[in-house]
């Protein structure tokens, strides 16, 4: 009698744990942290200045419009509930949450590889975008970006180009000092990028045998 009880709670939790299995799984929070990577593409032209070694003219080269960003990332994706069903189509126990595919995502970016350097950002920028999630921890994105990028102002550019730039009496500029506010500005710069994020968390994505609920 004790071994048949037995036999019987363990059949009767395998049954328990066979549901659990078919039901997919993901940590309940809406709002996950992760990590974005992905090229991103200026609209605004940017451009580095240097001054020569020899005569300390001048020298402007136009930046490329395309970078690599890393970036650290919110994801939303609201929660919606969801059935297991037969194959007739018939509800099979209790309805689930699992996330939807559209994910809402804002990011700060850390670090940008452009120019053939790689640097970590100094100022606050970022940007929001629309995307879809592919699995429980992974989502592609397009994002609108605003970022802000130090520049030559205007006048120096446009006057100094190729030539030395007068520093007090017979004296010319020998270094640059992005720092510097009577030379440079911070332009602010927009720009579209497609991330790949991955978020923090556990979860399966086998939705299959399922239809969500209105």
């Amino acid at each position: 009698m004790k071994k048949k009880s037995i036999l019987l709670l363990l059949l009767f939790l395998y049954g328990i744990y066979s549901k659990a299995q078919e039901t997919p799984t993901f940590d309940s929070q809406s709002i996950r942290l992760g990590f974005a990577i992905g090229p991103s593409f200026n609209l605004a032209k940017t451009y580095s200045s240097t001054l020569s070694p020899d005569l300390n003219a001048l020298q402007i080269q136009k930046n490329s419009p395309v970078a690599l960003k890393l970036s650290t990332s919110l994801v939303y994706n609201r929660n919606h509930n969801w059935q297991k069903v037969d194959k007739d189509g018939k509800p099979v126990g209790e309805p689930y949450k699992y996330p939807g595919k559209l994910s809402y995502v804002a990011v700060l970016n850390i670090a940008e590889l452009s120019n053939g350097g790689l640097g970590l950002n100094k100022s606050i920028d970022g940007g929001i975008g629309l995307g879809l999630r592919i699995d429980p921890n992974f989502h592609v994105i397009g994002l609108f970006e605003l970022t802000s990028d130090r520049q030559i102002r205007d006048y120096l550019r446009n006057d100094f180009e190729n030539k030395s730039i007068p520093s007090g009496k017979d004296q010319v500029l020998n270094a640059l000092d992005e720092s510097d506010n009577r030379f440079f500005f911070s332009k602010p710069v927009v720009g579209f990028s497609l991330r790949f994020i991955y978020v923090f968390g556990k979860g399966t994505a086998n939705i299959d045998n399922s239809k969500p609920l209105k």
